[in-house]
């Protein structure tokens, strides 16, 4: 049996719900591991009894992740979340190191449905099935905290939609927001452009995709509330009403 298995079972409202990932990070001969699993019953909140805090030791490379629902909440070793929406949730990961240096993630992974789980590195604008294979990266030395790698739960199946995504039922691209930030998955060309408008008509963001499946834009802190998002693929056009918190 696996590690993540064991971890599963050590609480019993898993134990019929082998669905998690084990997320490590590896710097020299040291390692270090955090769990998120997934339940029905759990919240992207805190849930007392499923979510463990973290309690730094001091090692070498530590690592964590924080609540999906609140970035400045305590640092957790086991995060519990629901599987309803999972597509759209985007988990903060944590990694402390003194000395900094090349770390190398990888996971142990217990998938459900068609789904996947990708860890992105938001500094470098790369996406990682690291279910699939091991990141390697490299830190600066005193680097602590979340802000840098999250985790996304992705469906698999391309002709997969989710309502609610965008106003397209029938596209392969899906837009969202998650906080400050505006969430575009799916396949694009390169020269892909985003185009962000106020309920008003103005255009208040333009910004080149990349040629990869997800895309994260940072919008400014002064952009709340609700705007109109416009994805312009060569003679495709994604459209999608989005609330930025």
């Amino acid at each position: 049996m696996t590690e993540i298995l064991k971890l599963l079972k050590s609480c019993p409202v898993f134990l019929d719900h082998h669905t998690g990932i084990q997320l490590k990070v590896r710097s020299a001969e040291k390692e270090a591991s955090t769990l998120i699993v997934y339940d029905p019953g759990m919240s992207v909140g805190l849930d007392p009894g499923y979510d463990v805090g973290f309690m730094s030791g001091g090692a070498e490379i530590e690592i964590y992740s924080a609540l999906a629902a609140d970035t400045r909440s305590v640092n957790y070793a086991r995060q519990a979340l629901p599987l309803t929406d999972i597509d759209s949730v985007i988990v903060p990961i944590g990694v402390d190191t003194r000395t900094g240096g090349e770390i190398t993630f990888s996971a142990e992974a217990i998938t459900f449905k068609s789904y996947r789980y990708l860890l992105e590195d938001r500094q470098k604008g790369i996406f990682v099935d690291i279910s699939k294979r091991d990141y390697k990266t490299t830190l600066a030395p005193e680097t602590y905290g979340t802000g840098r790698f999250y985790l996304h739960t992705a469906y698999a199946d391309r002709r997969n939609t989710q309502p609610g995504f965008t106003n397209d039922a029938s596209s392969e691209v899906r837009i969202w927001a998650y906080g400050n930030d505006v969430i575009i998955k799916g396949p694009l060309s390169a020269g892909a452009r985003c185009e962000i408008f106020s309920l008003q008509g103005q255009k208040v963001l333009s910004v080149i995709l990349n040629e990869e499946e997800l895309n994260t834009i940072s919008t400014t802190t002064h952009m709340k509330g609700t705007y109109l998002v416009r994805v312009t693929d060569g003679i495709k056009v994604h459209t999608a009403k989005v609330f930025i918190r």
